[in-house]
């Protein structure tokens, strides 16, 4: 039986990047070349530079480039995780190479046939839906699906799926801060709602909202003014998963305002420190619920004020959440644990 694989995933790059799929996809790739499979990256559109232990090469963003790239690699199997972008055209043709295909999953929209923008006009509308449903039809040439969040198995027309959890580290940068305060940390753009945070620092005053995120579309550039925001929120800008990681262990909460997607790495994150989530509309895989490490107020804004103040006043329900969120982070989210559930999927693929 062999033991190693050549492996080529097919992503943006978090050089490149800094985004939710791109951190996987690196830990997944170091992990990969350290216990000793040959990894190669394409990235579309790359732009680099990447000094990576494993291969990192940029391509242009086209369906029949990212195959031809893929295909340089000769790969035992592919690890795609660039959600449907020109997904068709190039795994079609990977498959005439008799390549074999693993799709992860990183947003809803991947399991989404029609799957559109809240915000878009009508015409972008139409023009997404067909693009999706084009794309979608790349499924047929699939081997497997995994997943990060359990609500999206079973939902593509694939026989083999499983779910494999996002993996985190927990490194931190210690961070200080001379009042208390809740943290919001996403990308600043539409589906995100960062003006929801805004919000509520509002009916919130006499506590301090730290936001972290790179500035995404042009209209929440505001957030670059102060006068702009309300005394007690701060905008921090971009930082490292690691400076992240050292805010969030200390804030008393981890606030959630976006749309629902895949599995935010972020809710990871922050259970990993020990800070519990309290979310305005989306629980992943239902865990906020099921595990007791935070509340989900159903896109009830009234309920979603009231439960952060109730967790911010309430210290021992904080603090038995934010234990419960730490215990099971830190038994669920490991990235060798995910990895090698990767690497039995890949082995039952080329092996079985």
């Amino acid at each position: 039986m062999k033991e190693n694989y050549k492996i080529t995933i097919v992503n943006r790059h978090r050089d490149d990047k800094i985004g939710g799929s791109e951190l996987q996809c690196n830990f997944i790739a170091e992990k990969l070349t350290d216990l000793g499979h040959s990894v190669s990256y394409i990235v579309p559109s790359g732009k680099g530079p990447y000094d990576r232990d494993y291969s990192v090469i940029p391509c242009i963003n086209d369906g029949e480039k990212i195959a031809d790239a893929v295909i340089s690699t000769t790969p035992d199997i592919v690890y795609w995780r660039y959600n449907k972008i020109h997904f068709f055209k190039a795994v079609k043709r990977i498959k005439k190479h008799k390549i074999p295909v693993i799709f992860g999953t990183s947003s809803v929209r991947d399991v989404d046939p029609g799957f559109i923008k809240k915000d878009a006009r009508f015409r972008k509308k139409i023009k997404m839906v067909v693009k999706s449903y084009w794309n979608h039809r790349g499924f047929k040439y699939v081997d497997a699906v995994v997943v990060n969040n359990k609500a999206h198995l079973d939902r593509l027309p694939v026989a083999y799926q499983e779910i494999i959890h996002n993996g985190m580290m927990d490194d931190y940068i210690p961070f200080g801060w001379d009042k208390p305060f809740c943290a919001w940390v996403s990308s600043l753009k539409q589906i995100k709602r960062p003006e929801k945070v805004v919000n509520l620092a509002k009916d919130i005053p006499n506590l301090d909202v730290i936001v972290v995120g790179e500035i995404q579309e042009k209209k929440y550039e505001w957030f670059n003014d102060k006068d702009n925001l309300p005394d007690n929120l701060f905008y921090l800008g971009v930082k490292t998963p690691e400076e992240v990681n050292g805010i969030l262990k200390e804030a008393k909460l981890h606030l959630h305002t976006c749309y629902p997607e895949g599995f935010p790495n972020v809710f990871i994150q922050a259970w990993m420190q020990g800070t519990p989530s309290v979310s305005l509309g989306f629980d992943p895989s239902n865990y906020l619920h099921d595990h007791k490490m935070g509340f989900n107020a159903n896109e009830d804004w009234i309920v979603f004020v009231n439960a952060v103040n109730e967790f911010i006043n309430d210290n021992k329900k904080r603090d038995e959440f934010g234990d419960n969120a730490r215990r099971f982070a830190n038994s669920t989210f490991l990235i060798d644990k995910s990895v090698s559930k990767l690497e039995e999927v890949i082995k039952y693929i080329l092996e079985v």
